[in-house]
């Protein structure tokens, strides 16, 4: 068995109706992306585009939110499911059309590249797609809009 032949990332899509998505507790804001290490706590979060996200696969603190992050990203996944099978486990909550969220396609381009260059690691990607309602109203803001919207402008 040569190592070309082990499959670093695996990827799993979960997709989340409508109606059920408010109460995931993930909010409103796409694209969000958790990184959770082999320990199952959460070492990285960022709503919106995380641009840096590969340097982040080298965080080894859980952050301050990790075990209400989990709880909210363990929903999605099966009872059985154990973070020791991989590295990392990263996960991305957005629309399931990336044409109804510009930021959400950019971030999974950042992903996939990201995977991509991370072939010594064993990565399993779970992508939180909301399924798109019969009718989507998107606003597009400037980055300095969202921070201000979301309070991380100052």
């Amino acid at each position: 068995l040569s190592l070309n032949a082990v499959k670093a990332v695996e990827v799993t899509e979960v997709l989340i109706e409508p109606e059920n998505y408010k109460a995931t507790g993930f909010g409103n804001v796409t694209p969000l992306t958790y990184l959770v290490n082999q320990k199952g706590e959460a070492v990285f979060k960022q709503a919106g585009v995380a641009r840096d996200l590969a340097r982040h696969f080298t965080n080894t603190k859980p952050i301050d939110s990790s075990d209400n992050d989990l709880a909210m990203l363990s929903k999605q996944l099966p009872d059985d499911y154990d973070f020791s099978d991989y590295d990392y486990t990263l996960f991305i909550v957005r629309a399931q059309k990336d044409e109804h969220c510009p930021p959400c396609k950019k971030q999974n381009s950042i992903n996939e590249k990201v995977m991509e260059r991370l072939n010594e690691l064993r990565v399993h990607y779970v992508k939180i797609l909301e399924k798109p309602a019969d009718s989507v109203t998107v606003t597009i803001v400037s980055e300095e809009e969202y921070n201000r919207l979301t309070g991380r402008g100052n």
